[in-house]
């Protein structure tokens, strides 16, 4: 990860209440689209008519806890990504692996390139990880449905989430 590692001491200076496990870096958000083409269907990096802004995200781990934060500035992507489903891969840390849980708080603080099922664009606001996984599913309203990408141009994504990892 290339993250900068440092020693946090908590109600003083003993290695009883050493924090050893802190980290924050940089990680590349890859967005994924759903290809349904195909049989029985697969998981594509999707390609850009205006690249992303900023592809770089940053996080900071503290012991098994993550938060990540992401920017992309204006984009637009490929009109064959159009109306398939939406998932973020990459992340810095795999989430925790413990059956059935999700795992994380995935915030989308202004978003206008998600679709709902009927292909509006629709202003998702959360999503969810997968256990074991380095991947998330923006989704709509408080289900588990998974938002669509919108290709329409100059689109924004701004990114915050908090998760737990084994590592």
């Amino acid at each position: 990860n290339g993250g900068f590692i440092m020693a946090i001491y908590v109600g003083g200076t003993g290695s009883a209440n050493q924090l050893d496990d802190y980290e924050e870096g940089a990680w590349t958000p890859v967005l994924q689209a759903y290809d349904h083409s195909s049989a029985p269907g697969a998981w594509s990096n999707i390609t850009f008519d205006e690249s992303l802004d900023y592809t770089s995200a940053r996080y900071t781990k503290v012991g098994k806890i993550v938060q990540i934060w992401w920017y992309s500035g204006a984009f637009s992507i490929s009109s064959g990504y159009n109306h398939l489903s939406a998932r973020f891969s990459g992340l810095p840390f795999n989430f925790v692996n413990n059956d059935p849980y999700y795992g994380g708080i995935f915030t989308f603080t202004h978003s206008t390139c998600f679709k709902d099922t009927s292909n509006n664009l629709y202003d998702c606001h959360g999503g969810y990880g997968v256990y074991g996984q380095d991947y998330f599913y923006a989704n709509i309203g408080n289900s588990t449905a998974n938002a669509k990408w919108g290709s329409e141009s100059t689109r924004y994504i701004m990114l915050a989430g908090l998760y737990e990892t084994n590592t």
